[in-house]
């Protein structure tokens, strides 16, 4: 196949760009330029965001951080941007492959509590201490930039 055919699956089945143009009342070269002009759309909103975090264009470096930090990141970004701000369900939902996110104890001060976290993927941790304590090092610090900013 070259790099601008287009693959129609429905239901699990391929079905031919003719069939579903006829179904749709629209000549078949409008769905295939609808359909490619769709595979190759810059990124928006919450996919923006994370490339341009991943790709270091924020001032908030990339490191495990608890969802709520991430997202004040994510909120700071679209108001300065003056775009519509979605939940954290959703910053959360979207998360890329590059990212990952699980249920973590967490040293904030004193205390010790559970929060999401969200980390790249692959990131290790040092052997010998504590996750709980490494985490709440890498949120204080992400916090500290985040600060610096908004």
């Amino acid at each position: 196949m070259a790099g601008t055919d287009v693959v129609i699956k429905y239901g699990g089945r391929r079905v031919s760009a003719d069939d579903v143009a006829d179904r749709l009342a629209i000549r078949k070269e409008d769905l295939l330029d609808a359909i490619r002009a769709v595979g190759v759309a810059e990124p928006s909103g919450i996919d923006l965001f994370y490339r341009e975090w991943s790709c270091g264009m924020l001032p908030v470096a990339v490191r495990p951080c608890t969802s709520m930090s991430l997202y004040r990141l994510y909120e700071w970004w679209a108001r300065s941007r003056k775009g519509y701000i979605q939940t954290e369900t959703m910053l959360l939902k979207s998360l890329p492959d590059n990212l990952e996110k699980s249920r973590r104890w967490v040293r904030l001060g004193i205390h010790k509590r559970t929060r999401m976290v969200v980390q790249p993927a692959g990131w290790i941790h040092e052997q010998g201490r504590p996750l709980a304590d490494q985490l709440g090092e890498q949120e204080a610090a992400f916090l500290r930039e985040l600060e610096a900013v908004t």
